[in-house]
């Protein structure tokens, strides 16, 4: 069994590493956005904002998205 400052320390350190894992998890969200939407960028100058590419670009930044902040 766990006395009382051992629990207290196993769930704050619980809480930490869940913490971290958000954060981490945060971070690679905005990664993969700003990569999704660079991209995006990048197809609609070389193609024209029109083009089957940057169409393409646009869906992959909108599922990048609804994957991000649907949690």
């Amino acid at each position: 069994m766990l006395n009382k400052v051992q629990r207290i320390t196993l769930v704050g350190v619980a809480s930490m590493l869940a913490f971290a894992s958000i954060t981490a998890s945060a971070a690679n969200c905005e990664r993969r956005v700003r990569n999704a939407e660079l991209q995006l960028q990048r197809a609609v100058a070389r193609h024209g904002a029109n083009s089957r590419q940057a169409e393409k670009k646009r869906r992959h930044l909108e599922e990048v998205r609804a994957t991000c902040y649907r949690r």
